[in-house]
């Protein structure tokens, strides 16, 4: 095999769970997290030329140190004694805009890595490989539908997530993560993530809609208004259910269909032209 192309799926928390700070500076989280159809694109060949070579459609994306890709690439071939690889990244999903963007690029590059040179590494090993590129990138590996507990890294794969149109609103802002944490006062009640395991054993969209939260919505929103005005007009398009995923600063709506879906994405671009929306659904393969 000579070249491998893979998808990079964006995810959303459908609900993230703040249980306090650690002794390591990091935060304990329970998570359920949850693939979307929208996705990045990723084309992996080998080279005669040692080295990582990765170019992007994305303006102003950094394809040196700077890019998880890069810096996967360069260390799968440093340990497993490779030759060079190139990348080519299509670029589809927001940057920094708690979508996992990065982190699910990160993961394609190792798994289409460990395919390209035929290292059959066991997933244990590709595990603890992502993990050293950042808490979300194991369940980027993982996908589906998933219960995240640590810092992200303690996977449980659940039932499937019922099929549902996903409207996205990405703002034209980044948020920091680091920022949000620092300013987050830690509810240690209230907590939902329970609630949504069993709402998404039961297969019920009802419950699950009714058990999305994030508990760190209430800060990003303290420093950055657009958040609430953008989640309010979801509710005023007809959405079922509204939520914040990562620490922002995307917003994602669920709607009774595509149509529906789709018809609030024009509605919504015309009232916030600064945005850009996405009409998306879960994805479990």
């Amino acid at each position: 095999m000579e070249k491998f192309c893979i998808n990079a799926y964006a995810k959303i928390n459908l609900t993230l769970d703040v249980l306090g700070k650690r002794s390591d500076g990091y935060h304990e989280i329970s998570s359920v997290m949850q693939n979307i159809r929208l996705h990045d694109q990723l084309s992996v060949e080998k080279t005669d030329k040692a080295g990582v070579f990765l170019e992007s459609d994305c303006p102003g994306l950094p394809c040196g140190e700077g890019n998880l890709i890069y810096r996967a690439a360069v260390h799968m071939l440093k340990k497993y004694k490779l030759r060079g690889v190139s990348v080519r990244l299509k670029k589809n999903i927001p940057i920094a805009a708690g979508l996992g963007g990065g982190s699910s690029d990160c993961a394609a590059a190792l798994i289409a890595i460990n395919s390209l040179f035929e290292l059959n590494l066991p997933q244990r090993e590709l595990l603890e490989t992502a993990l050293s590129f950042g808490a979300d990138v194991p369940f980027c590996l993982t996908g589906g539908t998933c219960l995240a507990e640590g810092i992200g890294e303690r996977l449980t794969a659940l039932n499937p997530h019922p099929k549902i149109t996903i409207v996205l609103a990405a703002m034209p802002f980044p948020v920091s993560t680091r920022d949000i944490f620092s300013n987050l006062a830690i509810n240690r009640r209230g907590h939902t993530t329970p609630a949504m395991l069993e709402a998404i054993a039961n297969g019920s969209l009802a419950e699950i809609a009714a058990c999305l939260s994030n508990g760190l919505t209430e800060t990003a929103v303290g420093c950055h208004k657009l958040i609430k005005l953008v989640m309010d007009a979801f509710k005023g398009e007809g959405a079922i259910a509204v939520n914040m995923t990562g620490s922002g600063p995307s917003v994602y709506a669920y709607f009774s269909s595509e149509s529906e879906g789709r018809r609030a994405v024009l509605s919504l671009q015309k009232q916030f032209p600064e945005c850009r929306f996405y009409c998306s659904e879960t994805h479990n393969e």
